[in-house]
């Protein structure tokens, strides 16, 4: 093979000439340079003048691999080009598919309409009163877009505020009233803006849903507790009777250990149960052998084994008192308990009550906020919701009643040293601060509500005019009653000096000049009540 080209040469001859001897024999006697004239193809039988257009014709006509492999390069390639066209043509189908897919809930609505047609739906169930009118050369009211409304960005009204967004900004859904208020129980899917579906009630709530368990819990654990606290009186008063045993008793230590006078003394107090109805131990269950022998409890008489039993050491008593581990976690644990908690300052605890009441006020304000503002929305007011939003109201100031109550309790605690009244000091402080910033900013609840109406536009503006005026004067009065408090507080100190300096003539005038104060603050305290701001 010469330039990619098959030839045939010597074996096509050779070949030639041994099917065709007898030409060749008849042919000897020409010229030898024309040994073969005609040649005819071995696959074809086609006659041809000599080797090289027989070579040509071989290659040309039969053994043309380059022709082969184009026409199959040919079809792979027009097979590829009509898979991929395909593909294109489903691609398109299914993004039209996706297109006409409608993302948001369809209110129980089967009539197949999606995108636009679907968000005009809801337009005869919800009010239109407050949408923007349309104008040319609208752009997105979101204020990080500046998309021109027309047909291929969108035009959407949001069904909350009204305002006009593009596509991508409106594609939010929440439920709404027929006032176009939030209604997540009786109202309708509609598509909203951004804002309006992040300020949706709730929506930044962290808690989430709260259900109280305390009930539940309460009658679960209040057998539990009464049988704990009957158990704990019961071994009190044995115990009581086992150190009173031996001061009663005109018995020595001596007769009593060699004449068994213990143990008779110790049964007549608790019975002791039989040691040979009891087989296994009942503290770690196991059985009872040499090494690990029997004993009795000396508060519940039980039969245990000698590694379940704890020595307890009491004054003019002949031996340790044996107990076993439930009578050590029912009494002594107690005992110890209430001792190390006698040992603590009393305010310390009462510091500790006024953190739990502050966690609770916490979660009612949120509460009665919540409720409030559903009052609020627009919608009709049930007696239900009215008497939700009281109940809350009424809890919350219980709560702050209590606290106060506490605070106090800790200002009137007596202290032993400069620092300690310091810190009581800091610490009433900082609670009057909190309870005066927490009663500034509760709401009180319109007088003029009543069940079977909805609550107007008109009616809350009039309440917040209403309410800042009571607000501004409510802090009059309290930053009156702060000074008339802190000059009270000066007085009653220069009253303490005058009398450790047996100054009488000047307690006189001091107490004569102490009464005013308080009938003014008295006055101040019926004013502020006047202004509603304690009322429910």
């Amino acid at each position: 093979m010469q330039n990619g080209k098959r030839r045939i040469g010597v074996r096509i001859s050779s070949n030639l000439s041994n099917h065709s001897g007898t030409n060749l024999s008849t042919s000897a006697q020409s010229d030898s340079s024309n040994i073969v004239k005609a040649t005819e193809c071995p696959i074809c039988g086609l006659e041809l003048p000599n080797l090289s257009a027989l070579n040509d014709h071989l290659d040309v006509t039969h053994f043309n691999d380059n022709e082969k492999i184009h026409k199959r390069q040919d079809s792979i390639n027009s097979w590829l080009t009509r898979t991929l066209n395909g593909a294109s043509a489903l691609q398109m189908k299914a993004a039209q598919r996706l297109w006409r897919m409608e993302p948001y809930e369809q209110n129980g609505d089967s009539s197949g309409a999606v995108g636009l047609e679907a968000t005009k739906l809801t337009d005869s169930l919800v009010v239109k009163n407050h949408w923007q009118p349309e104008v040319p050369d609208m752009v997105c009211h979101d204020p990080m877009c500046d998309k021109l409304l027309n047909f291929i960005n969108g035009h959407i009204h949001c069904r909350k505020c009204g305002y006009i967004f593009c596509n991508f900004h409106s594609m939010y859904q929440i439920k709404l009233s027929i006032h176009a208020t939030y209604d997540s129980e009786n109202g309708f899917w509609c598509r909203v803006c951004r804002e309006c579906y992040e300020g949706r009630p709730g929506y930044n709530d962290s808690n989430g849903l709260i259900r109280s368990r305390f009930q539940t819990f309460e009658t679960f654990r209040k057998p539990l507790a009464d049988k704990r606290r009957i158990e704990f009186l019961r071994l009190s008063k044995r115990m009581k009777k086992l150190e009173e045993l031996w001061t009663s008793e005109n018995v020595s230590m001596l007769d009593a250990l060699l004449l068994n006078k213990a143990k008779r003394l110790e049964q007549s107090i608790v019975h002791w149960q039989d040691d040979s109805v009891v087989q296994i131990c009942p503290e770690c269950n196991n059985s009872f052998t040499l090494t690990r022998r029997r004993r009795h409890c000396r508060l519940c008489g039980r039969v245990i084994c000698r590694f379940c039993v704890l020595e307890i050491s009491l004054p003019q008593h002949p031996q340790p008192l044996l107990i076993c581990m439930s009578c050590n976690q029912n009494y002594f644990r107690n005992v110890l308990y209430q001792t190390e908690r006698s040992k603590s300052l009393g305010y310390i605890r009462h510091i500790e009550h006024l953190q739990v009441f502050r966690q609770a006020m916490v979660n009612y304000y949120r509460l009665y906020e919540d409720s409030l503002s559903e009052l609020l929305s627009g919608e009709i007011i049930t007696e239900a919701t009215l008497k939700i939003v009281k109940d809350r109201r009424k809890k919350f100031l219980e709560l702050c009643v209590k606290y106060d109550g506490t605070m106090k309790k800790i200002a009137n605690h007596p202290s032993s040293n400069d620092a300690e009244e310091q810190f009581k000091q800091n610490v009433v402080n900082e609670a009057k601060r909190y309870l005066q910033e927490t009663i500034l900013r509760l709401q009180a609840i319109p007088y003029h509500l009543q069940v079977g109406q909805a609550w107007t536009s008109e009616s809350e503006r009039e309440l917040e005019k209403k309410k800042e005026q009571v607000e501004k004067k409510q802090e009059e009065l309290m930053q009156t009653r702060i000074v008339l408090e802190e000059q009270v507080f000066l007085v009653e100190n220069m009253i303490e000096d005058a009398k450790a300096k047996r100054k009488f003539s000047e307690v006189e005038t001091l107490l004569s000049s102490l009464a005013p104060l308080h009938e003014e603050i008295h006055s101040i305290t019926e004013k502020i009540h006047d202004l509603d701001l304690f009322d429910i």
